[in-house]
């Protein structure tokens, strides 16, 4: 399997960044919220940029800035104009990683990234498990409106795919902890597949349906 290299980005270039804001633990004269003292840190590494977050990582943030002394690295991934916080882990990590899929119709390539250099690590490729349904597109639209079908269809490529990510993790040694993306390339009925969704009018005049 040959491994492969990229020219390294600038950090700035990164859609999937790890930041370490510069934290100081609240006080009497500073008893900002958790999340707003983070978030504060992270607007004055991004250029004042948005930042949001799920609830859940919320709630579990005074624990965690707690337990390392608020001295953390935060992930953040590019959401149109803002960034969305996805992880706060310790001051040792690793570098993250991610996937990038090209989803194709009879063959599926994945990359194993290094976000963090912009290096491209391995590339692997393999048959699309949905060929054994139906070689061309047309008859998996049709199997997907039978009953099952759309979900087998999908079910078919993400265990293969869990399969081959877990692999390639293994092969260099790297923790599922530190995989953070996955971008993915395809076609309109093969992104539909791939995320569930009925693909059954992409086929059909759409002057039809009315």
């Amino acid at each position: 399997m040959r491994k492969m290299e990229t020219e390294p980005l600038s950090e700035n270039s990164s859609w999937i960044r790890k930041l370490k804001p510069k934290l100081v633990p609240p006080s009497l004269n500073d008893n900002t919220a958790d999340a707003d003292r983070l978030f504060r840190g992270l607007r004055s590494e991004l250029g004042r940029e948005r930042v949001t977050a799920d609830f859940d990582l919320i709630k579990r943030l005074p624990a965690i800035l707690r337990k390392h002394e608020y001295s953390v690295n935060a992930v953040v991934v590019k959401d149109g104009d803002r960034w969305h916080l996805i992880d706060v882990l310790g001051p040792d990590v690793p570098d993250l990683h991610g996937f990038a899929l090209d989803l194709g119709s009879s063959t599926l390539v994945l990359r194993l990234l290094n976000l963090s250099t912009d290096e491209t690590i391995d590339e692997i490729s393999f048959d699309n498990p949905q060929i054994e349904v139906g070689s061309d597109i047309l008859t998996r639209i049709h199997y997907a409106g039978q009953e099952g079908g759309l979900s087998r269809l999908q079910g078919m490529v993400i265990e293969r795919l869990n399969d081959k990510m877990e692999m390639l993790a293994e092969r260099h040694e790297i923790d599922g902890r530190a995989i953070f993306g996955m971008s993915v390339a395809g076609n309109t009925t093969m992104t539909h597949l791939f995320l569930g969704l009925a693909p059954y009018y992409l086929c059909r005049n759409p002057i039809s349906q009315w």
